[in-house]
């Protein structure tokens, strides 16, 4: 079996769960990118103001969520500490990897237990 992976923007959406802080910086940094983004927000006011405006008022920290992944990143690693999900969204943020790229690393990757078995 063969699975495409074409992440072109004209082409693809990307669902991102979530309109906090990190939601709200991955679904942007994306739209920067040139891709469609379906954002799922719980709260229907906050939803609301992100149809009206475009934007997530409470949310001004978004940038700052941007910059403390280099510190999350750099913490895992030296604990050695296995965050695959993070480490592409990472990569994304500030090594310029396209999304494309991130999925098909997450996808193809060794499978290995994820939980100690009790």
């Amino acid at each position: 079996m063969q699975i495409r992976y074409d992440l072109d923007p004209k082409k693809f959406k990307i669902g991102v769960v979530g309109g906090g802080s990190w939601g709200s910086a991955l679904a942007n940094m994306l739209a920067s990118k040139g891709y469609a983004i379906n954002l799922w927000v719980f709260e229907k006011e906050v939803r609301d103001q992100i149809l009206e405006t475009g934007e997530n008022s409470e949310m001004r920290m978004v940038a700052e969520g941007v910059k403390t992944a280099r510190s999350v990143y750099n913490l895992s690693r030296k604990l050695g500490v296995d965050m695959p999900i993070f480490h592409e969204a990472y990569r994304i943020l500030h090594e310029d990897f396209s999304p494309k790229e991130a999925i098909y690393r997450l996808m193809t990757r060794d499978l290995k237990q994820e939980l100690d078995e009790e």
